[in-house]
């Protein structure tokens, strides 16, 4: 855990060049919705106020493609650095784009540092779901599990300097896992389908989970489990949804 941290630290100082640009499209985001009111999944950056660094945004002509569970915790983060900059005396909102205007600058780096620190927050969730995955039924195999996860190059990388959004998917893989592993089928798959609330990628598990649900308690109850996790997943989705636009956003997706 120290080594994972200590690079993560120093990872910190690395810019987001080579590895993936997408970090800039989370902040613009983030900030569109925090704190100009714009739904991401509504409008497209080039729909909205052409805020600080617009230019580093890749995506302009598209609406976000990410679920709401993200847009939720993109938008928490953007107010967390905003309350951060206020704190620290930092904070404007009229300033150029960076790098014509130093403040602008510093308070670029704030928000790719937060959302960076978001991403290793939840990298060391999912080591610690992986912990309780394995403790009971193959202890043998925690700290090679934690040394595989923590000390990966990859991870690394696409928590401190990409910042990457899978991280909240993958947490709520793992948690659909605990819950299925203590025989909470409903709450499983729950998870499992607010992952796809976080990218539709998030689904993936699904044909696997149905084999292994029915390998456990047969085709009927199987069938009754995700029959019910589907009525509480619906109204759900509706609600996460609705403040951003609702369900009509999802067709934007594809244009």
């Amino acid at each position: 855990i120290g080594g994972w941290l200590l690079a993560s630290f120093l990872l910190l100082f690395v810019t987001p060049g080579g590895e993936s640009h997408d970090i800039y499209d989370y902040l613009y985001r983030g900030r569109l919705m925090a704190l100009d009111g714009y739904s991401p999944l509504a409008v497209a950056p080039r729909e909205g106020p052409r805020g600080a660094w617009y230019a580093y945004v890749a995506w302009k002509k598209n609406v976000d493609t990410y679920g709401p569970v993200w847009e939720y915790a993109s938008a928490g983060t953007s107010l967390a650095v905003k309350a951060w900059l206020q704190l620290t005396g930092n904070w404007s909102s009229a300033l150029p784009s960076c790098p014509q205007n130093p403040a602008s600058c510093t308070q670029l780096t704030a928000y790719v540092t937060g959302y960076r620190l978001l991403a290793i927050l939840l990298c060391g969730l999912c080591a610690w779901i992986m912990r309780q995955l394995l403790r009971e039924r193959y202890p043998g195999w925690v700290l090679p599990a934690l040394v595989f996860w923590l000390w990966n190059p990859l991870a690394l990388f696409a928590t401190a300097v990409g910042a990457h959004n899978d991280l909240i998917m993958l947490a709520l893989w793992l948690l659909c896992f605990w819950a299925l592993q203590r025989r909470h089928w409903v709450a499983g798959l729950l998870l499992l389908l607010l992952a796809g609330h976080v990218k539709l990628t998030g689904l993936l598990p699904a044909p696997m989970v149905g084999l292994w649900l029915v390998r456990q308690i047969g085709w009927r109850r199987a069938l009754a489990r995700s029959a019910a996790a589907a009525a509480l997943a619906l109204p759900l989705s509706w609600l996460l949804y609705w403040p951003l636009g609702g369900w009509a956003t999802l067709p934007r997706m594809l244009v």
